[in-house]
């Protein structure tokens, strides 16, 4: 199923519209032979060069971005249990993740909720699936879920906002 809404103000092409980028966004890396998608190296849920990574790995299905991830003992809230910070750290990445590749654009969090169904039990092989909700203008609307072995165990949705390269850029000096 299309987003609804319009994708000219954030996909557009560079000529008319300083948040347009190409089909990925210049920072979003497709590993060669295993498509795997990583938006930084650095970052904290997905990042391969981090030395703390929760060690997130998210791939493109169609429109949609899912991903897995097994959280080790080190993001323990309650004994066993990940924290709910994390939980929501992994569901931001896949959402802005998402929120880039549906947009075709960078984008930043504007918005997140989360639904906590169920305890995230650490060790154990987490899936996620994120996907398109609207485009609106620079608003980009989308929503993922988390599952394990016995079913779903927490839903977010964000509200992502479209902005140029300067952003990321002006960061990094």
């Amino acid at each position: 199923m299309s987003p609804k809404g319009s994708r000219k103000d954030c996909g557009a092409s560079a000529s008319s519209n300083p948040y347009a980028g190409p089909k990925l966004p210049h920072f979003v890396r497709v590993d060669a032979g295993q498509g795997l998608l990583r938006h930084s190296p650095n970052c904290l849920a997905c990042g391969d060069e981090n030395p703390s990574t929760m060690g997130l790995r998210m791939w493109r299905v169609g429109d949609e971005v899912h991903g897995e991830v097994t959280l080790p003992p080190v993001l323990e809230g309650a004994p066993g249990i990940a924290h709910g910070g994390i939980t929501a750290a992994v569901l931001d990445d896949v959402l802005g993740t998402q929120a880039m590749l549906g947009a075709e654009t960078m984008s930043v969090t504007v918005h997140l909720e989360v639904d906590y169904y169920r305890p995230v039990r650490l060790g154990r092989r987490l899936t996620l699936r994120g996907r398109t909700i609207q485009i609106d203008g620079r608003k980009v609307s989308v929503a993922a879920e988390l599952h394990d072995d016995d079913g779903l165990l927490a839903e977010g949705r964000g509200l992502f906002l479209c902005v140029p390269p300067e952003h990321f850029i002006a960061g990094v000096a």
